[in-house]
């Protein structure tokens, strides 16, 4: 930059055949009246190319016309080579076969087998779980009044869920949050315990978004579309559900056009419902009839921020519900507290001819006494 701000401005004040004679004169054996021998200043171009004066103007025209035909049948020329030899290959096939290379590439070879092939057996479950839940032998249920109990919540205190998966009968159900990260060796402990395990499915409360039911909860705004790709993330965070609970959802629960492509969905899996029932508006027993989908209703909700005294009144609710209905359901809502009150009260069920069902077992067995 410096060097060329020197040579502008050393050109300040000179005309052009100033600045062409100093030029001349610095390349050796020029003369340095300049390229054609005449004074500095006075250079002509017609003298220095004489025949550009005489040349006419047709003859310029009659040039450039030749030029371009010449220029137009090179390109035609070079287009038809293109047409016959060149193939054009789609963007989608060119990319399909490098991932078709890059795949061959990545892949190891088998080794070579040294006898005969196996015989073609079943596919074995992946990590990310079987294409089917696997549900456990129907148990044969006792005679008599059932209490349902699903845990709810399951992982969001893995120490508090370490503790229920413990202590509790493994007749209580397993409800685990898809948020938590510590969920595979969760699911894990509850199975080998005997535990069924099910999967809260977050919707939308009635106090949305002042109350959050978190980034992948079931939404009133939502397309179906949108909604049945969060129920698919659900359900590919754990492996081996029996069931699905509803996660808040008062106001998407009281919805039946948001509601009925969702429970839709999981009837077409195999997985019947829990519903919490946040509202007693809740849309789901209608649905679920009209779907034929196994539904259980939440009656009551046990524990939350209440006293021992009050955690033993819900409990006995159950009770009462069930020898009057046959059977009650319970969504337990833990707590230490919770947890210290339900193990003595189980315990002394069976001397009042009442028994806990695991919620799967006891909707397989109504299937098997309705068919």
């Amino acid at each position: 930059m410096e060097e060329r701000a020197d040579r502008e401005d050393g050109a300040e004040g000179q005309n052009p055949g100033e600045g062409r004679g100093a030029l001349s004169s610095a390349v050796p054996g020029t003369p340095s009246g300049g390229l054609s021998g005449a004074p500095s200043g006075a250079w002509d171009e017609d003298e220095d190319f004489p025949d550009l004066r005489r040349r006419p103007l047709w003859r310029w025209l009659a040039g450039g016309l030749a030029g371009l035909a010449l220029f137009a049948g090179l390109t035609a020329l070079f287009a038809d080579v293109l047409a016959r030899h060149v193939r054009h290959v789609p963007a989608e096939e060119v990319l399909g076969a490098l991932a078709s290379a890059r795949g061959a590439a990545t892949t190891p070879a088998a080794p070579p087998s040294e006898g005969p092939a196996p015989a073609a057996s079943e596919p074995a479950a992946t990590a990310s779980g079987p294409s089917a839940p696997a549900v456990p032998a129907v148990p044969a249920l006792p005679e008599g009044p059932h209490i349902v109990l699903l845990l709810a919540d399951a992982g969001a205190n893995p120490a508090l869920t370490r503790r229920a998966i413990e202590e509790l009968p493994p007749e209580v159900a397993i409800g685990f949050n898809p948020y938590p990260a510590e969920l595979p060796a969760l699911v894990e402990a509850a199975r080998a315990r005997g535990h069924e395990i099910w999967l809260g499915i977050p919707m939308e409360p009635q106090r949305y978004p002042q109350v959050d039911p978190g980034p992948q909860a079931l939404l009133l705004a939502s397309s179906p579309a949108r909604n049945l790709a969060r129920l698919e993330w659900a359900l590919a965070r754990i492996d081996g559900e029996v069931g699905l609970y509803s996660i808040m959802g008062s106001a998407f629960t009281a919805s039946e056009a948001a509601l009925r492509p969702v429970l839709a969905a999981m009837a077409e899996k195999g997985l019947p419902f829990l519903d919490s029932r946040a509202t007693g508006r809740t849309r789901s027993p209608r649905l679920a009839e009209a779907i034929g989908l196994p539904l259980l209703v939440n009656d009551t909700f046990v524990g939350g921020a209440v006293s021992a005294a009050d955690i033993d009144a819900q409990l006995a609710t159950l009770e009462r519900l069930a020898r009057n209905r046959g059977r009650a359901v319970g969504v337990i809502e833990p707590s230490a507290a919770v947890l210290d009150r339900i193990g003595p009260w189980a315990a002394g069920l069976s001397a009042r001819n009442i028994a806990l069902a695991p919620p799967r077992a006891l909707l397989d067995a109504d299937a098997q006494r309705g068919g």
